[in-house]
């Protein structure tokens, strides 16, 4: 029933559609014929129910990252220390890259071509995450657990790192294949696997570092 709903909605048949394009195409190469065709609508539809190119691309993007963000401020809402909390930050936003199979390619695009087509709103949303990331790393240096780290290069070690090994699948699968090796190093991974797996390693990475006590030189007759 809910399909049923989804698909006689013509702007979330166009979401849909033109996520695929821009995921498959990157901004440049996307075509809005295209995407109007696919999506069983007319170019004039298409601009009364989203706008041009750049309101279309916009809308893909932050369809995705409203929803984690709004999952994120919901997680956050029960997380207590800055552990906690950076391992919200990382399931949820793993889990949304892998409920969108979409999000990573795009991201990546935007990675490779230096965010040109990335829209001034979303890079607002984006600010926004990268915000409450380094308040986290703040707050867990003022409370003796984490070491000082630089805010910017650890909010994108995090994000770069999740769409990386979510995308990477079909690249695990390929190794696999071709050089074989343990069956368990290359299966796919499930979101909470990534964020497991992740969460550890930056945690770890993070975790302060008491200096051992200096030993006492004894003092020789």
């Amino acid at each position: 029933m809910a399909r049923a709903r989804t698909d006689s909605d013509p702007r979330v048949r166009i979401l849909d559609v033109a996520a695929q394009v821009f995921a498959s195409s990157g901004f440049a190469g996307a075509r809005i014929d295209d995407i109007a065709e696919r999506a069983r609508v007319n170019k004039a539809m298409l601009y009364y129910h989203v706008g041009d190119k750049q309101a279309l691309y916009a809308a893909v993007l932050l369809q995705t990252i409203d929803h984690a963000l709004a999952r994120i401020d919901a997680a956050l809402a029960a997380a207590r220390s800055a552990e906690e909390r950076l391992r919200v930050i990382v399931s949820t936003v793993a889990a949304a890259a892998q409920e969108n199979p979409n999000f990573a390619p795009l991201m990546l695009r935007e990675l490779a071509s230096g965010g040109q087509s990335i829209p001034d709103q979303v890079v607002r949303r984006m600010a926004r995450l990268f915000r409450t990331v380094a308040e986290i790393l703040a707050d867990g240096e003022r409370a003796g657990r984490f070491r000082n780290v630089d805010p910017v290069m650890t909010h994108m070690s995090i994000m770069g790192s999740i769409i990386v090994l979510t995308a990477g699948a079909p690249i695990r699968r390929r190794i696999r294949d071709v050089v074989g090796g343990p069956r368990a190093s290359f299966v796919d991974r499930s979101a909470a696997d990534i964020a497991a797996h992740f969460s550890d390693l930056i945690l770890e990475g993070l975790q302060k570092r008491v200096p051992a006590p200096a030993r006492r030189r004894t003092r020789t007759k």
